[in-house]
């Protein structure tokens, strides 16, 4: 199936998808149009490739409310999983979305039955797509994209953006470490007067992260998400959740170059959408990266 939006790539996909990540239900940016207006089920997906911003390839299939692969609810022989590619063209300014599925493992009373709801995926899948650009449009309005001139192109709005730069007096393996391991993550993140009570970090491209900052006043903030790239010791780039919030994204690359012998650290991040939170983030930043330089001094 095939469809032409009006909208650059780097807009349709800003959902922080990760190879190999699991995804059940709707979440994040995807619950405002991953549904078809007609019907709801609960599903699985789980995604085996991802070249951004060119091709998605994802296995999904039906679950019950513990999760467990089970049989859609509207045929007894359709497959259990279906291979899925997403392909995004850029065309003149425009993207082309084409979507292709074929059942995995699939019997001949599978396959048949897979043959036989074409037409209704066709139905679903449109209308998906339908709701697909009702939300685009909207972000559109929203985010304040605008057209950069060429093909494709799109800026954000600089409310929602953020580019920090600060030299530390230290070695780039150094500076790169004390961003790679929770006990030295927790010495140092966040505003001063805050502790990291929870330092959760699978270091790994795809791994998870939990931290949740505890201000003066007791209250916890909370930020967690997933690595989608390290690469030691230039570049970490992750997205995460703010505050506990799932449409709350945040996607942020941090790189570290060498300078003189000293550290060149960039922190850019890009926000879902304005809020407190990301109104304060400059200040946040300025005294967690005083922290930081404190703590690599003392290391």
């Amino acid at each position: 199936m095939r469809r032409v939006y009006w909208y650059s790539k780097p807009l349709l996909r800003r959902n922080g998808w990760r190879a190999g990540g699991d995804r059940k239900g709707s979440h994040g940016l995807l619950e405002n149009w991953i549904c078809s207006r007609a019907a709801f089920f609960t599903t699985a997906c789980a995604h085996r490739e991802i070249v951004a911003p060119e091709r998605i390839v994802f296995v999904n299939s039906f679950s019950n409310e513990n999760g467990d692969t089970v049989r859609a609810p509207f045929h007894a022989n359709w497959p259990l999983e279906v291979m899925n590619t997403l392909t995004l063209n850029e065309h003149e300014g425009k993207t082309a979305l084409t979507l292709r599925g074929y059942p995995v493992k699939a019997s001949e009373a599978e396959l048949k039955a897979f043959k036989d709801g074409y037409k209704s995926m066709q139905q679903g899948f449109g209308a998906t797509f339908d709701q697909l650009a009702d939300y685009l449009a909207k972000e559109k309005r929203d985010s304040g994209v605008e057209s950069a001139g060429h093909a494709g192109g799109a800026r954000w709005s600089k409310k929602r953006e953020l580019t920090i730069e600060r030299v530390f007096n230290a070695p780039r393996e150094l500076v790169f470490q004390a961003w790679s391991k929770p006990e030295h993550v927790a010495q140092w993140w966040g505003p001063r007067g805050f502790m990291l009570p929870t330092c959760e970090m699978e270091f790994r491209a795809g791994g998870r992260f939990r931290l949740v900052m505890r201000g003066p006043d007791g209250k916890d903030y909370a930020f967690q998400g997933a690595y989608l790239e390290i690469v030691e010791p230039q570049r970490i780039v992750f997205q995460g959740t703010i505050h506990d919030e799932p449409g709350h994204q945040v996607w942020t690359t941090v790189t570290f170059a060498e300078e003189a012998g000293k550290t060149k650290l960039t922190v850019q991040q890009t926000y879902s959408f304005e809020s407190d939170a990301t109104r304060g983030a400059p200040e946040g930043w300025r005294q967690t990266l005083d922290r930081l330089g404190e703590y690599l001094a003392r290391a």
